[in-house]
């Protein structure tokens, strides 16, 4: 650990308490490290925004800037947060808009998300070179606006490496990592996965979708005529991880505080700081308009529990024993749920919030066949549908077809006219067809759900993650344990271990590159 080294606007910290450094890095995210110096909390504090480099020997682990400094649990020290460059030009604000411009000509558009991209953050990449609905990042922060467009441009994310450079990543591609795993019976040896967990699972296959688009619109030469709307059963589907709604700093032992308060023992009337921890949770894109819809199934909420950390509490499949505020984007627990780990005296000496996964059924009736002999998974009612798949490796190995409708309101078809307004004008009403462009974003859609779930997480050495120059651009391979190469979601650094945790998923690679025809706008 001696080659393990912090500099903060290029200036050693020798006072770094090395074993406190963790890093997390997080497609689309900012990356961010925390780490203890061995300082009180007053004027000697470095400044807000100084530069934060963690170095490993030859290897750079992280660059940032400083965003958060805060008393440690233990006296004399203080915990300091930074965050790299994804935060900075997050501070920053875009305003245009992509898609295919007004005539009024009033805010600034951009025909592509590549166009974009480039002009507005000169980043010259091979994505998104289609004219999409339109997309707006007006007043979104510079990060989140490249966020946006690449996450709408296909199977991609983004980050910034330690070099402070935009970086693609391409699901279903990228370089390769190989790994072995550790074998039982000999030495570990240095480049060796010391521990890999994976999940396979067939919950929640879409391998064909019954696809409808919103109106059937027939313009004559006086601008009159019939919409009809086709409907059927909406669906939604939530699946994802809890993130925690509680504020990360505030002690939970109060006897690693340096006030001699805590979660476990709050002082006299502000116990109001610590009501959330352990019982609120993000859940991130949930979306507030289907709590009207009926419950497909009762909501399950999964909450994993690590062999070496015990628990008092009901873990596993939960159905009960939580509420879902739609509003407010959170599962709330009707008591805290922790696990906590004790030492050689039986004493705790460490708790920790659960890793949760919430899976959420919804749907939303409204009829649209045009028969009530026809079958919805096979027949055409009407020329605004169309069926795709079935595809992936499910379909591949069984045969099973596992059909799910997708509405596509915003999109349809028109046959356009000339004819004269009321003032003596020529107007010219347009013809325009989606069908081609709601096909690309079906299959696009299609390939997030058709394939089997494969993910997991592995531990390797820090020497081996530096060794192979891992980032979240690469995937990883590992021979007798999975048959899939699987891409990057996150990875951790824990000094401490001299380890790095690493995220995997299996995703499918797709690029959108079928323009939206203009609607006369």
């Amino acid at each position: 650990k001696s080659y393990i080294k912090l500099y903060i606007d290029s200036v050693e910290q020798t006072d770094t308490n090395i074993d406190s450094i963790s890093i997390s890095k997080t497609r689309s995210s900012a990356h961010i490290a925390t780490f203890d110096l061995g300082r009180p909390y007053d004027n000697t504090k470095p400044d807000m925004e100084a530069v934060v480099e963690i170095k490993y020997h030859i290897w750079t682990l992280f660059k940032g800037y400083i965003t958060d400094i805060s008393p440690s649990d233990t006296p004399e020290s203080i915990r300091i947060t930074a965050q790299n460059k994804h935060w900075k030009d997050n501070k920053s604000k875009k305003y245009f808009f992509v898609g295919h411009k007004p005539q009024d000509d009033k805010e600034k558009y951009y025909d592509t998300p590549k166009e974009a991209i480039y002009t507005e953050f000169s980043w010259d990449i091979d994505v998104g070179e289609f004219i999409p609905q339109t997309m707006s990042c007006f007043g979104l922060g510079s990060s989140d606006c490249v966020t946006v467009l690449i996450q709408n441009s296909g199977n991609y994310d983004w980050y910034y490496d330690v070099e402070e450079n935009k970086k693609l990543v391409v699901d279903g591609e990228g370089p390769i990592v190989k790994l072995d795993r550790q074998e039982l019976g000999k030495n570990l040896r240095l480049y060796d996965v010391i521990r890999h967990q994976f999940r396979e699972s067939i919950d929640g296959i879409i391998n064909k979708f019954r696809c409808q688009m919103g109106e059937d619109i027939i313009r004559r030469y006086d601008n009159t005529g019939g919409t009809k709307s086709y409907t059927g059963y909406n669906y939604s589907i939530y699946r994802g991880h809890a993130a925690p709604a509680w504020d990360y700093y505030l002690p939970l032992l109060a006897k690693y505080s340096s006030t001699g308060y805590a979660w476990d023992y709050p002082k006299t009337g502000e116990e109001y700081l610590y009501k959330d921890i352990f019982r609120k949770y993000y859940l991130p894109y949930l979306d507030e308009d289907v709590a009207s819809w009926t419950d497909r199934w009762s909501p399950v909420v999964e909450i994993y529990k690590p062999g070496w950390w015990s628990t008092i509490f009901p873990y596993g499949r939960l159905t009960e024993g939580f509420t879902i505020d739609y509003e407010n984007g959170l599962l709330i627990f009707d008591e805290p749920i922790y696990f906590y780990r004790t030492d050689s005296k039986g004493e705790i000496e460490a708790i920790a919030a659960p890793s949760v996964f919430v899976k959420i059924w919804k749907k939303n009736y409204y009829s649209y066949t045009a028969s009530s002999v026809e079958d919805p998974e096979s027949d055409v009612s009407n020329d605004m549908m169309f069926f795709v798949g079935p595809k992936g490796d499910w379909y591949d190995e069984t045969g099973e077809v596992l059909v799910n409708t997708l509405d596509l309101p915003g999109l349809s078809k028109q046959e356009g006219a000339t004819f004269i307004n009321d003032n003596g004008e020529e107007e010219i009403v347009s013809s325009y067809d989606d069908i081609e462009f709601a096909t690309d974003y079906a299959n696009w859609q299609l390939s997030k759900t058709c394939d089997k779930k494969l993910d997991g997480s592995i531990d390797i050495t820090l020497d081996a993650f530096c060794f192979y120059d891992i980032n979240l651009s690469k995937r990883i391979q590992i021979d007798n344990v999975i048959d899939n190469i699987i891409n990057i979601e996150s990875i951790t650094l824990n000094i401490r271990d001299f380890t790095a945790t690493i995220n995997l998923t299996k995703r499918n690679s797709y690029k959108r590159t079928v323009s939206m025809q203009s609607h006369g706008e």
